[in-house]
Protein backbone atom coordinates (compact mmCIF):
# COMPACT_ATOMS: atom_id res chain seq x y z
CA UNK A 1 0.00 0.00 0.00
CA UNK A 2 1.58 3.10 -1.26
CA UNK A 3 0.60 6.29 0.65
CA UNK A 4 1.27 9.75 0.03
CA UNK A 5 0.32 13.17 0.92
CA UNK A 6 -1.95 15.64 -0.60
CA UNK A 7 -1.24 19.40 -0.75
CA UNK A 8 -4.09 21.83 0.75
CA UNK A 9 -5.03 25.08 -0.16
CA UNK A 10 -4.04 26.80 3.36
CA UNK A 11 -5.19 29.54 5.13
CA UNK A 12 -3.02 32.29 3.43
CA UNK A 13 -3.87 31.13 -0.22
CA UNK A 14 -7.65 31.22 1.07
CA UNK A 15 -7.32 34.83 1.61
CA UNK A 16 -5.02 35.73 -1.21
CA UNK A 17 -8.30 34.42 -3.78
CA UNK A 18 -11.18 35.32 -1.18
CA UNK A 19 -12.58 37.49 -3.77
CA UNK A 20 -12.73 35.40 -6.81
CA UNK A 21 -13.38 32.21 -4.29
CA UNK A 22 -16.38 34.31 -2.87
CA UNK A 23 -17.51 35.65 -6.19
CA UNK A 24 -17.97 32.01 -7.97
CA UNK A 25 -19.25 30.47 -4.70
CA UNK A 26 -22.38 33.08 -4.37
CA UNK A 27 -23.16 33.09 -8.04
CA UNK A 28 -23.43 29.34 -7.73
CA UNK A 29 -25.35 29.73 -4.81
CA UNK A 30 -27.75 32.74 -6.41
CA UNK A 31 -28.07 29.73 -9.01
CA UNK A 32 -29.74 27.52 -6.77
CA UNK A 33 -26.78 24.85 -7.20
CA UNK A 34 -25.95 24.35 -3.70
CA UNK A 35 -28.15 21.83 -1.06
CA UNK A 36 -26.89 21.39 2.29
CA UNK A 37 -27.22 18.57 4.18
CA UNK A 38 -27.04 17.51 8.02
CA UNK A 39 -26.57 14.00 9.06
CA UNK A 40 -28.49 13.79 12.51
CA UNK A 41 -29.25 9.86 12.43
CA UNK A 42 -27.77 9.29 16.15
CA UNK A 43 -29.35 9.76 19.41
CA UNK A 44 -27.15 12.03 22.27
CA UNK A 45 -26.60 8.93 24.24
CA UNK A 46 -22.82 9.63 25.00
CA UNK A 47 -23.99 13.32 26.51
CA UNK A 48 -26.74 11.60 28.82
CA UNK A 49 -29.47 13.01 26.26
CA UNK A 50 -31.81 9.81 25.14
CA UNK A 51 -32.89 12.25 22.12
CA UNK A 52 -31.11 13.56 18.82
CA UNK A 53 -28.51 15.23 19.23
CA UNK A 54 -29.85 18.25 17.13
CA UNK A 55 -32.42 18.63 19.85
CA UNK A 56 -29.61 18.91 22.76
CA UNK A 57 -29.82 22.40 24.96
CA UNK A 58 -26.51 24.05 24.98
CA UNK A 59 -27.36 27.00 26.61
CA UNK A 60 -26.28 28.54 29.32
CA UNK A 61 -28.15 31.39 30.30
CA UNK A 62 -30.93 30.78 28.05
CA UNK A 63 -32.25 27.96 25.97
CA UNK A 64 -30.00 27.26 22.25
CA UNK A 65 -30.53 23.92 20.54
CA UNK A 66 -28.08 22.55 18.23
CA UNK A 67 -30.34 22.15 15.32
CA UNK A 68 -30.72 25.83 16.20
CA UNK A 69 -27.46 27.27 16.09
CA UNK A 70 -27.02 25.38 12.71
CA UNK A 71 -29.91 26.80 11.17
CA UNK A 72 -28.56 30.59 12.44
CA UNK A 73 -25.28 29.49 10.63
CA UNK A 74 -26.91 28.92 7.83
CA UNK A 75 -29.56 32.02 7.35
CA UNK A 76 -26.88 33.86 7.58
CA UNK A 77 -25.83 32.82 4.31
CA UNK A 78 -29.01 32.95 3.14
CA UNK A 79 -29.62 36.56 4.11
CA UNK A 80 -26.95 37.08 1.98
CA UNK A 81 -27.26 35.75 -1.10
CA UNK A 82 -31.05 36.76 -0.84
CA UNK A 83 -31.82 32.90 -2.06
CA UNK A 84 -33.34 30.11 0.06
CA UNK A 85 -31.09 27.53 0.14
CA UNK A 86 -32.32 23.48 -0.18
CA UNK A 87 -32.25 21.67 3.25
CA UNK A 88 -32.11 18.17 3.57
CA UNK A 89 -31.89 16.38 7.13
CA UNK A 90 -31.18 13.15 7.52
CA UNK A 91 -32.83 10.97 10.62
CA UNK A 92 -33.08 8.12 11.54
CA UNK A 93 -36.67 5.48 12.31
CA UNK A 94 -35.38 6.10 15.93
CA UNK A 95 -35.62 9.90 15.82
CA UNK A 96 -37.43 10.66 12.40
CA UNK A 97 -40.89 11.41 13.84
CA UNK A 98 -39.10 13.55 16.95
CA UNK A 99 -37.13 15.81 15.17
CA UNK A 100 -40.02 16.91 12.43
CA UNK A 101 -42.45 17.39 15.26
CA UNK A 102 -38.96 19.51 16.99
CA UNK A 103 -38.79 21.55 13.68
CA UNK A 104 -42.66 22.07 13.99
CA UNK A 105 -42.63 23.07 17.27
CA UNK A 106 -40.49 25.44 16.49
CA UNK A 107 -41.02 27.02 13.55
CA UNK A 108 -38.42 25.49 11.29
CA UNK A 109 -36.32 27.71 13.55
CA UNK A 110 -37.35 30.56 11.37
CA UNK A 111 -36.45 28.56 7.92
CA UNK A 112 -38.86 28.46 5.02
CA UNK A 113 -40.62 25.39 5.61
CA UNK A 114 -40.71 24.51 1.61
CA UNK A 115 -36.91 24.48 1.67
CA UNK A 116 -36.31 22.08 4.94
CA UNK A 117 -36.78 18.30 3.91
CA UNK A 118 -36.76 15.11 6.30
CA UNK A 119 -35.31 11.82 5.11
CA UNK A 120 -34.67 8.49 7.21
CA UNK A 121 -31.20 6.47 7.19
CA UNK A 122 -30.40 3.04 5.77
CA UNK A 123 -31.26 0.07 8.78
CA UNK A 124 -29.40 -3.54 8.87
CA UNK A 125 -29.63 -6.30 10.63
CA UNK A 126 -27.44 -6.64 13.60
CA UNK A 127 -24.86 -9.34 14.10
CA UNK A 128 -24.28 -11.72 16.82
CA UNK A 129 -19.96 -11.95 18.12
CA UNK A 130 -20.24 -14.98 15.81
CA UNK A 131 -21.48 -12.78 12.77
CA UNK A 132 -25.25 -14.60 12.82
CA UNK A 133 -28.17 -12.71 12.41
CA UNK A 134 -29.52 -11.54 15.73
CA UNK A 135 -33.11 -12.27 16.20
CA UNK A 136 -35.36 -10.99 19.27
CA UNK A 137 -37.75 -12.95 21.40
CA UNK A 138 -40.35 -12.97 18.57
CA UNK A 139 -37.94 -14.14 16.22
CA UNK A 140 -37.70 -10.01 14.40
CA UNK A 141 -34.64 -9.02 13.02
CA UNK A 142 -32.91 -6.41 15.11
CA UNK A 143 -32.28 -3.53 12.81
CA UNK A 144 -29.29 -0.78 13.67
CA UNK A 145 -28.76 2.19 11.72
CA UNK A 146 -25.82 1.50 8.90
CA UNK A 147 -23.74 4.71 9.73
CA UNK A 148 -23.60 7.41 7.31
CA UNK A 149 -22.29 6.35 4.33
CA UNK A 150 -25.52 5.88 2.33
CA UNK A 151 -26.42 9.43 3.28
CA UNK A 152 -26.98 10.41 -0.83
CA UNK A 153 -28.52 6.95 -1.97
CA UNK A 154 -31.23 7.02 0.57
CA UNK A 155 -31.62 10.83 -0.29
CA UNK A 156 -32.06 9.53 -3.88
CA UNK A 157 -34.28 7.07 -3.35
CA UNK A 158 -36.73 9.50 -1.19
CA UNK A 159 -37.24 11.72 -4.99
CA UNK A 160 -36.57 15.09 -3.17
CA UNK A 161 -33.72 16.30 -5.27
CA UNK A 162 -36.05 16.10 -7.86
CA UNK A 163 -37.91 19.33 -6.04
CA UNK A 164 -34.61 21.31 -6.99
CA UNK A 165 -33.69 20.88 -10.50
CA UNK A 166 -30.46 23.44 -10.72
CA UNK A 167 -28.54 21.22 -8.11
CA UNK A 168 -25.46 20.24 -8.66
CA UNK A 169 -23.32 20.02 -5.46
CA UNK A 170 -24.78 19.03 -1.64
CA UNK A 171 -22.45 20.38 1.04
CA UNK A 172 -22.96 17.47 3.86
CA UNK A 173 -22.03 17.91 7.48
CA UNK A 174 -22.47 16.99 10.78
CA UNK A 175 -24.93 17.85 13.39
CA UNK A 176 -22.95 18.38 16.55
CA UNK A 177 -20.46 20.57 15.06
CA UNK A 178 -22.28 23.90 16.10
CA UNK A 179 -19.46 26.38 14.37
CA UNK A 180 -20.24 24.72 11.06
CA UNK A 181 -20.48 27.04 8.15
CA UNK A 182 -22.99 25.59 5.27
CA UNK A 183 -22.93 26.36 1.93
CA UNK A 184 -19.76 28.37 2.83
CA UNK A 185 -19.32 31.05 -0.98
CA UNK A 186 -15.59 30.75 -0.33
CA UNK A 187 -15.38 27.25 0.04
CA UNK A 188 -17.73 26.43 -3.12
CA UNK A 189 -15.85 29.13 -4.73
CA UNK A 190 -12.82 27.32 -4.32
CA UNK A 191 -13.72 24.37 -5.01
CA UNK A 192 -14.95 24.96 -8.27
CA UNK A 193 -12.07 27.06 -9.18
CA UNK A 194 -9.66 24.39 -8.59
CA UNK A 195 -11.11 21.97 -10.88
CA UNK A 196 -12.06 19.63 -8.40
CA UNK A 197 -15.60 17.75 -7.91
CA UNK A 198 -15.30 17.62 -4.30
CA UNK A 199 -14.21 19.32 -1.35
CA UNK A 200 -13.25 18.79 2.28
CA UNK A 201 -12.43 21.49 5.17
CA UNK A 202 -10.17 20.31 7.16
CA UNK A 203 -8.24 22.02 10.23
CA UNK A 204 -4.09 21.97 11.06
CA UNK A 205 -4.24 18.87 13.84
CA UNK A 206 -3.55 20.07 17.60
CA UNK A 207 -0.67 17.36 18.11
CA UNK A 208 -0.10 14.58 15.82
CA UNK A 209 -2.07 11.95 17.54
CA UNK A 210 -5.70 13.97 18.10
CA UNK A 211 -8.33 11.61 16.85
CA UNK A 212 -9.33 12.85 13.13
CA UNK A 213 -9.06 11.21 9.78
CA UNK A 214 -6.61 12.80 7.16
CA UNK A 215 -6.64 13.17 3.94
CA UNK A 216 -4.24 11.72 1.66
CA UNK A 217 -3.42 9.10 -1.49
CA UNK A 218 -3.58 5.71 -1.30
CA UNK A 219 -2.49 3.93 -4.08
CA UNK A 220 -2.95 6.95 -6.05
CA UNK A 221 -6.21 8.03 -4.97
CA UNK A 222 -7.33 10.25 -2.99
CA UNK A 223 -8.55 8.79 0.92
CA UNK A 224 -9.05 9.50 4.17
CA UNK A 225 -7.58 7.36 6.70
CA UNK A 226 -9.07 7.28 10.26
CA UNK A 227 -6.89 7.80 13.63
CA UNK A 228 -7.51 4.35 14.33
CA UNK A 229 -5.84 3.45 10.80
CA UNK A 230 -2.36 5.89 10.98
CA UNK A 231 0.55 3.96 11.64
CA UNK A 232 3.37 6.24 13.85
CA UNK A 233 5.33 6.57 10.78
CA UNK A 234 2.39 8.62 9.23
CA UNK A 235 1.97 10.50 12.48
CA UNK A 236 5.57 11.04 13.01
CA UNK A 237 6.27 11.97 8.78
CA UNK A 238 7.93 15.18 8.84
CA UNK A 239 8.86 17.34 5.32
CA UNK A 240 12.15 19.09 4.98
CA UNK A 241 11.26 22.36 6.74
CA UNK A 242 10.20 19.70 9.81
CA UNK A 243 6.53 20.19 9.18
CA UNK A 244 4.48 17.08 9.67
CA UNK A 245 2.88 16.14 6.19
CA UNK A 246 0.11 14.49 7.66
CA UNK A 247 -1.14 17.42 9.89
CA UNK A 248 -4.64 17.78 8.25
CA UNK A 249 -7.70 16.28 10.26
CA UNK A 250 -11.10 16.32 8.93
CA UNK A 251 -14.33 17.74 10.40
CA UNK A 252 -17.41 16.31 8.61
CA UNK A 253 -17.92 18.88 6.13
CA UNK A 254 -17.84 18.19 2.02
CA UNK A 255 -18.91 19.40 -0.98
CA UNK A 256 -20.12 16.66 -3.57
CA UNK A 257 -20.38 16.96 -6.83
CA UNK A 258 -23.95 15.61 -7.42
CA UNK A 259 -23.21 13.81 -10.71
CA UNK A 260 -20.39 12.18 -9.75
CA UNK A 261 -22.49 10.22 -6.54
CA UNK A 262 -24.82 9.35 -9.27
CA UNK A 263 -22.51 7.96 -11.01
CA UNK A 264 -21.15 5.81 -8.01
CA UNK A 265 -24.77 4.91 -6.82
CA UNK A 266 -24.03 1.47 -6.76
CA UNK A 267 -20.49 1.33 -5.46
CA UNK A 268 -19.71 -0.67 -2.47
CA UNK A 269 -18.02 1.02 0.25
CA UNK A 270 -15.82 -0.29 3.01
CA UNK A 271 -18.17 -2.22 5.61
CA UNK A 272 -17.05 -1.43 9.61
CA UNK A 273 -17.99 -3.73 12.13
CA UNK A 274 -18.50 -1.63 15.63
CA UNK A 275 -19.70 -3.53 18.65
CA UNK A 276 -22.75 -1.56 19.83
CA UNK A 277 -24.72 -2.23 23.27
CA UNK A 278 -28.12 -2.30 21.91
CA UNK A 279 -31.13 -2.26 24.48
CA UNK A 280 -33.34 -5.52 23.15
CA UNK A 281 -35.96 -7.46 24.76
CA UNK A 282 -35.67 -5.52 28.18
CA UNK A 283 -32.02 -5.91 28.20
CA UNK A 284 -28.63 -4.94 27.24
CA UNK A 285 -26.60 -7.12 24.69
CA UNK A 286 -23.10 -6.45 22.80
CA UNK A 287 -24.04 -6.25 18.85
CA UNK A 288 -22.09 -5.83 15.88
CA UNK A 289 -22.95 -3.16 13.83
CA UNK A 290 -22.38 -2.79 10.49
CA UNK A 291 -22.11 0.31 9.10
CA UNK A 292 -20.36 2.66 5.90
CA UNK A 293 -18.58 6.01 6.72
CA UNK A 294 -18.86 9.05 4.38
CA UNK A 295 -15.18 9.39 4.50
CA UNK A 296 -14.81 6.83 1.71
CA UNK A 297 -17.40 8.26 -0.31
CA UNK A 298 -13.79 10.17 -1.79
CA UNK A 299 -12.83 7.28 -2.65
CA UNK A 300 -15.56 7.97 -5.96
CA UNK A 301 -13.31 11.15 -6.81
CA UNK A 302 -10.19 11.45 -8.79
CA UNK A 303 -9.06 14.22 -6.33
CA UNK A 304 -10.31 16.74 -3.74
CA UNK A 305 -10.11 20.34 -2.44
CA UNK A 306 -8.44 20.83 0.80
CA UNK A 307 -9.72 23.76 2.19
CA UNK A 308 -8.18 24.96 5.40
CA UNK A 309 -10.52 26.58 8.43
CA UNK A 310 -9.39 27.94 11.62
CA UNK A 311 -10.63 25.53 14.53
CA UNK A 312 -11.54 28.31 16.88
CA UNK A 313 -13.98 29.49 13.70
CA UNK A 314 -14.97 26.16 12.43
CA UNK A 315 -14.66 23.23 14.63
CA UNK A 316 -16.17 23.16 17.88
CA UNK A 317 -17.81 19.28 18.21
CA UNK A 318 -19.85 18.09 20.82
CA UNK A 319 -18.55 14.47 21.51
CA UNK A 320 -18.38 13.54 25.14
CA UNK A 321 -19.93 15.00 28.38
CA UNK A 322 -16.70 15.92 29.47
CA UNK A 323 -13.03 16.51 28.61
CA UNK A 324 -11.90 17.18 24.86
CA UNK A 325 -14.70 17.99 22.02
CA UNK A 326 -17.15 18.25 25.20
CA UNK A 327 -20.23 20.34 25.44
CA UNK A 328 -17.58 22.49 28.25
CA UNK A 329 -15.41 23.24 25.24
CA UNK A 330 -17.84 23.80 22.59
CA UNK A 331 -19.75 26.70 24.56
CA UNK A 332 -16.13 28.08 25.05
CA UNK A 333 -15.58 28.10 21.50
CA UNK A 334 -19.46 29.70 20.55
CA UNK A 335 -18.90 32.48 23.38
CA UNK A 336 -15.19 33.59 21.99
CA UNK A 337 -17.43 33.78 18.59
CA UNK A 338 -20.08 36.23 19.76
CA UNK A 339 -22.64 33.61 19.57
CA UNK A 340 -24.60 34.22 22.73
CA UNK A 341 -25.71 31.47 24.95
Amino acid sequence: MNIESISALSLEEIEKNKDLYEKIGYNTLKEEKVGVVILSGGQGSRLGFNHAKGMYDVGINKTVYLFELLINNLLKIVNKVKRWIPLFIMTSKENNDEIIAFFKEHNYFNYKQEYVNFFIQNHLPALDLNNNIYLDKNGQQVLLPSGNGDWYKKLKETNLLDKYPSLEWLNCVAVDNPLQIMADPIFVGATIASNNLMGAKVIEKAYKDERVGVICKRNGKPTIIEYFEATEEMKNAKDEKGNYIYKYGVILNYLFNIKVLDDHLNDNLHEYHVIKEVKVDGEIKKLKKVETLILDMISFFDSVCIYEVRRNKEFAPIKNKEGIDSLETSRALLLENGIEL
